[in-house]
C-alpha cells in the first residue's frame, strides 16, 4: 500500500519550515494583536487613512480599520505594519 502524499495548501511545506502560518503564506490577512496596545497585521498593501484615532488598511479582498487613541504607524515593511497606541476597536470593511 503506498503512502500518500499530503496535499500542499497554501504554502504548508515553506511556511511549515519558516513556522509561518499557512494562511499568510496563502495571501490572507494574519493580524496579532497585544493587548489594547500593539497589533501587527501581515497581508497589508497600502494605508488608506491615518490619523492619530483612526488607520484604514488595504488588504486586497477588504480593508482592516483600526480605532483608538495616540496610534501610530511604527513600521511598514513587507506587507506587515505595526500599530502601536491604545487600540479600542478593530473591524473589517467591505
Amino acid at each position: 500500500m503506498k503512502k500518500r502524499k499530503p496535499k500542499n495548501e497554501g504554502g504548508g511545506v515553506v511556511a511549515g519550515e519558516l513556522e509561518i502560518p499557512r494562511i499568510a503564506m496563502a495571501g490572507e490577512v494574519h493580524i496579532e494583536l497585544f493587548s489594547n496596545a500593539e497589533v501587527i497585521i501581515d497581508g497589508c498593501k497600502s494605508i488608506i487613512k491615518c490619523t492619530d484615532t483612526s488607520i484604514t488598511l488595504n488588504t486586497g479582498k477588504r480593508a482592516v480599520s483600526v480605532t483608538g487613541d495616540a496610534l501610530v504607524i511604527k513600521s511598514f515593511v513587507c506587507e506587515q505594519v505595526v500599530i502601536d497606541g491604545e487600540i479600542l476597536s478593530l473591524d473589517f470593511v467591505s
